[in-house]
C-alpha cells in the first residue's frame, strides 16, 4: 500500500467514524426545546437536566453505543491521518499532537459514556444520587473540554506555521475555527431556527473534526508521497 492510499484509507474511515459520533451526538442531546436546547453540551449536571428528563431511553441507549464505538474510530484515524501529513512542522513537534491526540481518544469516550448513566439518574429523580453523580461528571467535563481546547489550540498553531503539508489557509476550516465559525453563525440563525440552532450547539465538538477529516482528504488525496514512519 503506497502513502496516497493509506492517507485516503486513514481519512476515509475517520470521515466514517466522525458520522457516528456526530449521530451520537444527536441521539444523546440533541433537542428542539429551546430551554434544553442551549444547554445541551453543559459542564453543568443541573443545566442539562431539563433536556435529559426528556429523552427517549432508546435514544440514550442508542447514543451511548454510537459513541463509545464511533468515536474511537473518529479519533484514532483522524490523528493518524493528520499527523502524517503535519510531520513536516518536525517530528518532535508533530509527536506532540499524535501522542496528545490518541491519549484524549479513550479519555473522550469515557466522559461520553458516563452521559447515558447521568440520563438515567435524571430521569429516576434521584436528587441525592445526582448531586453525587455531578462530583464525577462536571469535573471530568471540565478537564475533557480543557484537553480538548489544548489539542485544538496546537492543532491550529502547526497548520499555520506553514510548515505542513497544509497551506495556511486550512487553518480556518481546522477544528477550532470550525468551532468558533459555528458559534458567529449563531448569532446570524433565526431564534425560531430552534432545530438548526440545535444541532450546531450538540454537534459543537465531533462535527468540526469530521469536517475537518472531509476538507483534509480531499485535500491531500492526490498530493505528493507523504513520509509514513513514525
Amino acid at each position: 500500500m503506497n502513502s496516497n492510499q493509506t492517507i485516503r484509507i486513514l481519512g476515509i474511515v475517520g470521515i466514517a467514524g466522525g458520522l457516528l459520533a456526530v449521530a451520537a451526538d444527536v441521539f444523546s442531546g440533541y433537542s428542539t426545546n429551546p430551554s434544553g436546547m442551549g444547554t445541551a453540551i453543559s459542564l453543568s449536571l443541573r443545566a442539562v437536566s431539563d433536556l435529559l428528563r426528556a429523552k427517549p431511553h432508546w435514544q440514550l441507549v442508542l447514543g451511548h453505543y454510537l459513541a463509545i464505538f464511533g468515536i474511537p474510530i473518529e479519533g484514532v484515524f483522524v490523528v493518524a491521518h493528520t499527523y502524517l501529513a503535519l510531520k513536516r512542522a518536525g517530528r518532535r513537534v508533530s509527536r506532540i499532537f499524535l501522542y496528545g491526540g490518541l491519549y484524549l481518544v479513550p479519555v473522550g469516550v469515557a466522559y461520553h459514556a458516563t452521559y447515558g448513566f447521568i440520563g438515567e439518574i435524571v430521569q429516576r429523580g434521584d436528587q441525592a444520587l445526582l448531586e453525587q453523580a455531578a462530583v464525577y461528571f462536571e469535573p471530568f467535563g471540565l478537564a475533557v473540554a480543557g484537553l480538548y481546547l489544548a489539542l485544538m489550540l496546537f492543532w491550529t498553531a502547526l497548520i499555520f506555521s506553514g510548515r505542513t503539508l497544509y497551506p495556511r489557509w486550512m487553518a480556518v476550516v481546522s477544528p477550532l475555527g470550525v468551532m468558533l465559525l459555528s458559534q458567529l453563525l449563531l448569532f446570524v440563525v433565526p431564534d425560531g431556527s430552534t432545530g438548526v440552532r440545535a444541532f450546531i450547539t450538540v454537534t459543537g465538538l465531533n462535527l468540526p473534526i469530521t469536517l475537518w477529516a472531509i476538507v483534509s482528504t480531499i485535500y491531500l488525496w492526490d498530493r505528493a508521497a507523504i513520509d509514513l514512519s513514525l
